[in-house]
């Protein structure tokens, strides 16, 4: 009983990897450049992954799968039909990149974020003109602190965040 029990596993197993296809792909920006990091899930699943550095990607989806979502911040997300070979251009949004927070473990609307956020803007640190961009953030965000722990020259500074 226990054979046959084995055996009927392994023909199930098999047949659940029959019904998958790897569908491969690039994604583009508006200058044809690739983009990095970009996320293509399969529409109504939890199936996905994202673009490598030469915008590439490969991905396993089932076989009565038919659309993927592309999605990149600051680009507006296209629906594309599932083929062999699938090449993406996206254009820019025309919505505030601005109300937006990229957070270690993904992205929310600015209105959901549970948390503090602090932006430096690009004149603060042009006026420092530092060397590194550790010491750029010294003085300038609360909660963080920039710690130096040698003084020989060109040696990194550490920074330590608060919680």
């Amino acid at each position: 009983m226990k054979k046959i029990f084995t055996l009927l596993a392994f023909c199930l197993l098999g047949l659940s990897m029959m019904a998958q296809k790897q569908v491969s792909g690039l994604v583009l920006d508006s200058k044809s450049e690739p983009v990095i990091g970009a996320s293509i899930q399969v529409k109504g699943t939890n199936t996905g992954t994202i673009t490598d550095y030469d915008g590439e990607f490969l991905l396993d989806v089932p076989a009565d799968a038919t659309t993927l979502v592309v999605s990149f911040i600051g680009m507006q997300t296209q629906e594309v039909a599932i083929k062999d070979r699938v090449i993406v251009t996206l254009s820019e949004a025309t919505e505030m990149i601005q109300e937006v927070v990229v957070t270690g473990y993904g992205n929310v609307s600015k209105g959901s974020f549970a948390g503090s956020a602090q932006a430096v803007d690009a004149e603060t640190i042009e006026k420092k003109s530092p060397t590194e961009v550790t010491k750029a953030l010294a003085g300038e965000v609360a909660g963080v602190q920039v710690i130096n722990s040698s003084g020989q020259p060109g040696t990194n500074a550490t920074l330590v965040i608060r919680g």
